[in-house]
């Protein structure tokens, strides 16, 4: 389980990350005692708080996320210790919604101008624990999204995301910190 903090980037400006939470299942396969594959699915929240166009405004986006990381680990000790790891991912939209903070009422829409996928690279680095019959691992991973998240304007009740109608190229970037249990 990883907390996470997410951000839209590229030609327009988020004041905000939104903060959220990423949960995984991974499998490990050993390729030498020091160089692993593991291929991970999971649910990870992202998106970012608008500050253009009101700072009580939020672009939540959701995602089912598949990666495939490459993890090596820099000790003697196989499967065990400090480790760098990097690969790529693909995420599949399940909630895309608009969130909207007046006084003390919020409305959520939900809206379509999103691309289902989205894809990047995914590069990281922590450390295992070994406990008995299972281990600590504890991480730090930064996620770079390729894929433009917007295909067109979001708009309503009397505001547009972007004035004029032309949508930046909005990329996901998170950082995730993620503690767990392997047994």
């Amino acid at each position: 389980m990883a907390y996470d903090r997410s951000q839209l980037h590229g030609g327009a400006a988020f004041e905000n990350n939104r903060n959220g939470l990423e949960v995984f299942l991974y499998r490990r396969f050993g390729l030498s005692p020091s160089l692993y594959i593991q291929p991970e699915i999971g649910y990870a929240k992202k998106g970012a708080e608008l500050i253009w166009l009101d700072p009580n405004t939020l672009i939540a986006l959701d995602y089912l996320q598949g990666q495939v990381m490459l993890k090596r680990y820099l000790a003697n000790t196989p499967g065990t210790g400090p480790y760098l790891e990097a690969g790529p991912y693909v995420a599949y939209n399940i909630v895309a919604q608009v969130k909207r903070k007046i006084g003390e009422h919020t409305t959520a829409r939900d809206f379509d101008e999103h691309k289902s996928l989205d894809f990047g690279f995914v590069l990281g680095g922590g450390v295992d624990f070994g406990c008995g019959k299972f281990k600590v691992v504890s991480d730090v991973r930064y996620e770079l999204g390729m894929a433009k998240v917007l295909e067109n304007n979001v708009s309503g009740d009397g505001w547009e995301l972007v004035e004029g109608g032309e949508v930046p190229n909005l990329k996901n970037r998170t950082l995730a910190l993620s503690m767990g249990i392997v047994f």
